[in-house]
């Protein structure tokens, strides 16, 4: 099942998922070679699926016009709220397992909006240096985390 159908187990409820992981460990614990070379195929199948799927996130892509569309709208948004925005990255960053990833997100969102002479005016130039912060912003988190 894990060799044919990886992606069928990260569909699990914990429940089930914990059965199977059970059901794994209980054979690689038995004296049949055949049993065990059965539980290694399975984790290695498991292993190359979620190795799949982090080298996919990790090369995530995403349109620049599309990032210059989210800039726009969301630059006069930090503006007029920036408790809330100050709150929800602070949310983010405390939801971060590894302390140093914690770090470098918080680090991270503050020169979103610090960097690159950004100044809390809605004119042309402000607009574009946040685009550019915005942008390295997506490419620290998903190519330099």
């Amino acid at each position: 099942m894990l060799e044919v159908y990886p992606e069928a187990l990260a569909q699990l409820n914990s429940d089930a998922f914990n059965h199977v992981l059970t059901t794994v460990d209980f054979g690689l614990h038995q004296q049949d070679v055949d049993i065990i070379m059965i539980c290694m195929r399975a984790l290695k199948a498991l292993a190359f699926h979620i190795t799949t799927k982090r080298q996919k996130l990790a090369t995530w892509t995403y349109s620049t016009d599309i990032v210059s569309t989210a800039a726009d709208a969301l630059f006069p948004l930090i503006l007029c709220e920036p408790n809330l925005y100050q709150g929800l990255g602070n949310e983010l960053v405390e939801k971060q397992g590894n302390s140093n990833f914690r770090t470098r997100l918080a680090n991270a969102l503050q020169v979103m909006t610090t960097s690159n002479q950004l100044s809390s005016s809605l004119d042309r130039l402000n607009y574009q240096r946040f685009r550019k912060n915005l942008n390295n912003f997506l490419i620290e988190k998903f190519v330099g985390f």
